[in-house]
């Protein structure tokens, strides 16, 4: 394009600049000398600096018949008495300035206008594709030396399921051998015996994406995340998570150890406790002391319960499904709950239709989430209060309600509240027990049954706690771990 300017004009020099913000960068040049040129084509000039810079800034054509007139006018090329500079432009931007140079004063008629102008309609197409293809190729350069050094493994599987990109990560993490090339091959060829091959054909058969942990070959265990990507395929991110692994499993044995040998000299205490009361031999002082005693000892073994339970469910436990009757299971949790009520002369109200249908779940971990909202509600609401239990059916969902009129919740705790080891902090709700985990363990086990939790609360006016369960959830065939108790070591 270049050259067909500089030979219909009879020009003795031309040149052709990217724009690009608010600098031009020469890319193409002819009648210059070469070391010229090539001093030329390293520099970036401002859009303030010479009548290319001028006509990129203003967007439209100069024609200087007598450059040594013009106060822009820097010179390239020695000799030069006129310039005749074009912006291609796209979308209404400057993306590049022609520039045709002449030894005569006045080189430029109309002629040489309309021909450049029309030149200039189909240069600034190629312009701007060759912009953006170089855009292209240094992101995508940019984007393989991202994922050659990255530590996560990163596979791109195509939707003719042929890989696109494996990185050194997923060589390494999957065994693969380095110098093979895997783009365009068979995913199920490559990775037929990993178990990221399951991983795939489930993410494929259900349509969206997953996220699971993969053992692979040497004992080692990774995190892979499995997403689908609109024109690309499925992305695969996987990192490994051993080291992860070995700890929490030491910190499981140290916490089971731990709550070992925390729990029997508990007991030893409430024991000798239990004796001295029943001797008898207390006064009142005495007795109250007691009190304090064994209620500090239940404290105590309520946040060693709660604890060995966290570790179970972060490890992983089973639920043991079978039919629950709610309203049974209902009426049994507030009977035990009966003397505290008449303690604090509070009422209770059970709502249940009579034709509840059984709910599939856990049948003790149901009950753990009921006692924990149920006991949660008489411990922060004052004496003569009330509380309002509801359960119903919504669709495929049992929807369960434990509602008071107690102290409330602030909407800046309200976001914590199922957080770990978190409690509220109030006057009135300071002296009550608590270890902080309960509604988070309540929170993990709604959520193992596939159902989810919430909260509406007013300070001064109470709070409710909703969870929903789905009547019939999809049951796994095994799990990772079993619900038994934390291994101990003696």
């Amino acid at each position: 394009t270049l050259d067909w300017a500089l030979r219909f004009t009879n020009s003795h020099a031309a040149t052709a600049a990217l724009v690009d913000r608010e600098q031009m960068t020469f890319l193409v040049g002819y009648g210059f000398d070469p070391a010229e040129w090539a001093r030329v084509k390293q520099e970036s000039w401002p859009l303030t600096r010479g009548i290319s810079g001028r006509v990129a800034r203003q967007g439209r054509y100069e024609n200087i018949g007598d450059v040594s007139a013009d106060h822009d006018y820097v010179e390239i090329i020695p000799n030069t008495r006129s310039q005749f500079s074009y912006p291609l432009t796209r979308e209404d931007r400057v993306i590049a300035v022609l520039s045709l140079e002449s030894t005569e004063p006045d080189a430029f008629d109309q002629v040489n206008i309309d021909f450049v102008q029309r030149l200039a309609a189909r240069a600034a197409v190629a312009v701007d594709n060759a912009r953006l293809f170089d855009e292209t190729r240094r992101e995508r350069q940019k984007l393989e030396l991202i994922l050659r050094n990255i530590a996560d493994a990163v596979i791109v599987i195509g939707p003719d399921e042929k890989l696109v990109l494996v990185n050194q990560a997923a060589l390494a993490a999957f065994k693969l051998p380095p110098k093979h090339d895997y783009t365009g091959r068979a995913f199920q060829d490559v990775f037929a015996e990993s178990a990221l091959l399951s991983l795939v054909e489930r993410a494929v058969k259900l349509g969206r994406g997953l996220i699971e942990e993969l053992s692979v070959t040497d004992g080692r265990t990774l995190h892979a995340s499995l997403v689908p990507a609109e024109h690309v395929g499925w992305i695969v991110v996987a990192h490994d998570i051993t080291p992860f692994k070995e700890i929490d499993k030491l910190k499981n044995e140290l916490l089971a150890t731990t709550s070992h040998d925390l729990k029997n000299p508990l007991s030893t205490i409430m024991g000798y406790a239990d004796l001295i009361t029943m001797t008898n031999r207390l006064n009142n002082q005495g007795q109250e002391y007691m009190r304090r005693v064994h209620s500090a000892v239940a404290h105590m073994r309520q946040l060693i319960d709660d604890l060995l339970d966290m570790a179970r469910i972060e490890s992983g436990i089973n639920l043991r499904y079978t039919d629950v009757n709610l309203r049974y299971l209902l009426d049994s949790v507030a009977l035990s709950f009966k003397p505290q009520l008449e303690e604090k002369a509070m009422m209770m109200e059970l709502s249940i239709p009579p034709d509840m249908p059984p709910i599939t779940a856990d049948e003790g971990r149901l009950s753990q989430i009921l006692n924990n909202l149920i006991g949660n509600a008489i411990k922060y609401t004052p004496p003569e209060g009330h509380i309002d239990v509801r359960a119903e059916v919504n669709g495929d969902f049992a929807n369960i309600t434990v509602k008071d009129n107690g102290f409330g919740i602030s909407p800046e705790d309200q976001s914590h509240v199922f957080d770990r080891f978190y409690r509220v902090r109030t006057a009135e709700t300071e002296a009550i027990d608590g270890t902080g985990l309960g509604l988070a363990i309540v929170k993990s086990l709604v959520e193992l049954h596939g159902g989810e939790i919430g909260l509406q609360s007013h300070l001064g006016e109470g709070s409710t706690f909703h969870f929903t369960l789905p009547l019939h959830p999809p049951q796994p065939e095994s799990g990772p771990v079993s619900d038994a108790p934390v291994p101990i070591k003696s």
